[in-house]
């Protein structure tokens, strides 16, 4: 098992290595995106939010039940936004034991879930590995990376991704 979850993470760091813009380098590929709903989310308080999520890679590397997933958030508005707050501070999405979690939840036909992979000490394979991420605090007009690894059985081929406070990414093909 450890060295499935080494490799999970080796994974998903060369993905997000491998499809992270730089300024020279295309946008990556957009598979689907939603808008802020602020739904399940501790932005909500803060009422109508500009910013959207894209999912931009589902990948599932050769054969197996590693899943891959990388998305972008954009800031839209003229204020700060906190996408990790976000994401861990949803009753919905809160699987504890897990110390961790990238907020992201793949849903095959609404009926079965796949939570985020974790180690052994319950820490997410995932962008907010260890309760810090690189998109803590998103400024006006700027975008973070997050990424996440899951576990979905082989004959799942699509899902619908579900990130709080932004609605459904429905129909997501698993490359």
């Amino acid at each position: 098992m450890n060295r499935m979850i080494r490799a999970a993470l080796a994974v998903a760091v060369l993905l997000a290595a491998g499809t992270a813009p730089s300024a020279a380098a295309e946008k990556p590929p957009v598979l689907g995106s939603a808008d802020f709903t602020g739904e399940f989310s501790h932005n909500a308080e803060r009422g109508e939010i500009e910013a959207s999520v894209e999912v931009n890679t589902l990948k599932r590397p050769k054969d197996g039940r590693l899943v891959n997933l990388m998305y972008t958030i954009h800031n839209e508005d003229k204020e700060e936004f906190y996408p990790v707050s976000a994401l861990s501070s949803s009753s919905v999405y809160d699987y504890g034991p897990i110390k961790s979690k990238s907020g992201a939840v793949l849903d095959a036909g609404g009926t079965t879930r796949y939570h985020t992979l974790t180690d052994e000490q319950f820490y997410c394979f995932c962008s907010n590995a260890n309760g810090f991420a690189t998109t803590d605090v998103l400024d006006p007009g700027t975008s973070g990376v997050l990424w996440a690894s899951f576990l979905v059985p082989e004959d799942v081929e699509r899902v619908t991704v579900r990130i709080p406070a932004f609605g459904p990414v429905e129909d997501v093909p698993i490359g």
